[in-house]
């Protein structure tokens, strides 16, 4: 599985680092060899011109497109309202790939 983005700040990305390990040490099990692993990629505007950022994307030819959101939230009474801005996040990122997917097949 090939890393894209900057390694630095994933590696300042607890969340993100911590997911990132567990699929490298899971990588053949996975079936993750060609994968490709997008940190803080890509990029998009959103129709009301806002940023779209996806945490991390994965993109494999076995398992197709898939979008992670992570958080740092170490406190349950926290996780709540950081899982629902997190839904948020991931279906704007959702949204914008598959509104680039449909325009690049016509």
């Amino acid at each position: 599985m090939e890393i894209n983005g900057s390694e630095k700040r994933l590696l300042s990305d607890t969340a993100s680092r911590s997911f990132v390990e567990i699929l490298r040490a899971n990588e053949g099990e996975l079936g993750l060899e060609n994968a490709q692993l997008y940190y803080e990629f890509p990029l998009y505007k959103d129709i009301d011109g806002d940023l779209v950022v996806s945490k991390l994307l994965l993109v494999s030819p076995y398992h197709g497109i898939i979008v992670v959101g992570t958080s740092p939230v170490n406190r349950h009474e926290n996780l709540l309202i950081e899982a629902r801005g997190l839904d948020e996040e991931i279906e704007q990122v959702f949204t914008a790939l598959y509104a680039r997917l449909m325009k690049n097949t016509e």
